[in-house]
């Protein structure tokens, strides 16, 4: 037999309608598919510049989740030397390295594209079914 103590105070973080629940989270999932298909429509747009810069920007994600670098800082310093070497050895030319302003307004300017796709992907319609 189990005992449940009743303080009087409400606990629980979801609403009490477990239709408003499934509503929500259905409504996150449509929300993660537009994102997504919106990103790989504004990845094919990208110069081979950018989509590298892309590219070594999720590895740096990936990298620098378990380390104590959060925030911008911590990726600029993992993209920014990859870039630089990935640009010399592909065009065989040396560049200043990218300042983090810059790296930050390239991202910037991404992300905003892809909010635009996925702007235009909603007004579409339902391409789900």
């Amino acid at each position: 037999m189990a005992a449940v103590v009743n303080d009087g105070m409400p606990h629980g973080t979801s609403t009490g309608n477990p239709a408003a629940n499934k509503a929500s989270g259905l409504i996150d999932i449509e929300w993660s598919k537009t994102w997504i298909m919106a990103v790989e429509l504004m990845e094919q747009t990208l110069s081979e510049k950018s989509r590298k810069y892309v590219e070594l920007r999720r590895d740096a994600a990936h990298q620098l989740k378990n380390r104590n670098k959060p925030g911008p800082i911590g990726w600029v310093d993992y993209v920014q030397p990859r870039y630089v070497e990935w640009f010399c050895y592909r065009y065989g030319r040396e560049i200043n390295p990218p300042t983090k302003q810059a790296m930050t307004a390239w991202m910037n300017k991404i992300v905003y594209t892809a909010n635009i796709a996925r702007y235009e992907i909603l007004l579409r319609g339902n391409i789900f079914k």
